[in-house]
């Protein structure tokens, strides 16, 4: 285990989206634009007419070294209901849980997840050293760690 702190300079940050707009894409170019380095994404909360993410496969019995990424594309109308993740040296690390009438999906965001009517988002803007580096072993993850 490894803690990393951040220092009490902090700033919130409130993000609407319109329909058509990318969640990750905006949200880089926000990142961007506000000179984000490190952060955290509290919420992500509206509607998705597509969504692009990913799942790790582990395989079963789950191991790291033969795991695989598997990339799932929907359409339709979809209720977020988390959007949450690091911000790690101006890369964003999220994950989003959203689901449609009695199906539930989660996973690693990707871009292509359009907004359908309304998405809003807030970030908070931190003062820390992190970073996300490839782990030494065969496993390669790649997993946050001081600057």
């Amino acid at each position: 285990m490894e803690v990393m702190k951040g220092k009490t300079d902090t700033q919130i940050i409130f993000i609407r989206l319109d329909p058509d707009e990318d969640v990750l894409e905006c949200l880089k170019k926000m990142i961007d634009n506000e000179k984000i380095k490190n952060g955290v994404v509290l919420t992500g909360l509206g509607c998705l007419k597509k969504c692009h993410f990913h799942q790790a496969d582990l395989g079963n019995p789950p191991s790291l070294i033969g795991r695989r990424q598997n990339f799932i594309n929907l359409e339709g109308t979809y209720e977020v209901s988390s959007l949450s993740g690091i911000i790690a040296d101006g890369e964003p690390h999220l994950h989003i849980t959203f689901g449609h009438e009695d199906k539930a999906y989660s996973g690693h965001l990707e871009s292509g997840s359009i907004v359908s009517i309304l998405f809003e988002m807030t970030v908070l803007k931190v003062n820390a050293s992190i970073k996300r580096v490839y782990s030494s072993g065969q496993e390669m993850i790649k997993q946050l760690t001081k600057k």
